[in-house]
């Protein structure tokens, strides 16, 4: 995965949509330089996930943190999960090794991944990462919540 500038650039000018730059800038708290330079495709490194969260918060068109995300480099392209319709049920597939509020949680947990796409696209990301990756996007995850507190 690696920084796509032109589409970034892109997913920023449909997120700007008809305001300026600079009311741009304002309104994300993000500097109406930095805009331009990433709507010129200026820049060699993405912007942070942070600077990302700002933008996608002020989005217009309906652009998502998650298309800013993968257009930045952060996450690849998203597909279905493959979830057993039996678990989904919360339906025993087979013998787990777990007890009955772990297999509830889990239920619950992968239906509601079937019902909302942008989270089973995250978790469809999430999984093949490594340890370390999980743990720097789990970062990522807390600094965009602390943002929306």
């Amino acid at each position: 995965m690696e920084f796509d500038r032109v589409l970034f650039a892109d997913l920023l000018k449909k997120a700007k949509g008809d305001r300026s730059i600079n009311r741009f800038g304002d309104e994300t708290k993000v500097d109406s330089g930095y805009i331009s330079r990433l709507l010129r495709c200026r820049t060699v490194n993405p912007p942070s996930a942070m600077i990302i969260a700002k933008i996608a918060e002020k989005a217009l068109n309906k652009v998502t943190v998650s298309e800013l995300m993968i257009a930045a480099g952060y996450m690849g392209s998203f597909s279905e999960p493959d979830i057993p319709e039996a678990v989904i049920n919360n339906q025993p597939a087979k013998q787990q090794a777990i007890d009955d509020s772990q297999a509830d949680a889990l239920a619950s947990f992968l239906k509601e991944l079937k019902e909302r796409p942008l989270l089973s696209q995250v978790f469809d990301q999430l999984k093949e990462l490594s340890d370390d990756k999980l743990q720097r996007a789990l970062k990522i995850i807390k600094m965009i919540k602390e943002m929306g507190d």
